[in-house]
């Protein structure tokens, strides 16, 4: 996914996460697909993703291994809100550490030109873009 999107001149290509921003797209060695929406002072993604047995939003560990993430704290906090007959079913709102494993994953950040960033989120803190996208 993210080496088409950028031979499609759609944006960059890479071999790594490191400075994920919200919006990128990443692709994993399995063809698990997921889009940031937001990146943490701990290093930690949250994210929107699909697995059984549907769409969820989810927080990766931290950059240093922790499960117990600020992502996953935010994951919790919107599932429970927005969704909470979906968190009452599935509350565990943590993906495993290949979601971000270096040699597991790869990302695409659009260009400006393909996708704009109007809302500015690549400028908000993480408070803001959840008021943004979720109220």
């Amino acid at each position: 996914m993210t080496k088409t999107y950028a031979n499609m001149k759609l944006g960059s290509y890479k071999d790594s996460i490191q400075n994920a921003k919200p919006g990128d797209i990443v692709s994993m060695a399995n063809a698990h697909v997921y889009i940031v929406l937001a990146v943490c002072e701990d290093g930690s993604l949250l994210i929107a993703h699909s697995s059984p047995p549907g769409v969820k939003i989810s927080g990766t560990y931290d950059q240093n291994g922790n499960s117990n993430s600020q992502a996953v704290g935010y994951a919790q906090k919107i599932m429970k809100t927005y969704y909470p007959d979906w968190y009452n079913r599935y509350p565990n709102c943590t993906v495993d550490s290949s979601f971000t494993e270096p040699s597991n994953v790869s990302l695409f950040h659009w260009n400006s030109k393909a996708l704009k960033d109007t809302d500015q989120l690549h400028s908000m803190s993480i408070d803001q873009i959840i008021q943004t996208l979720f109220q």
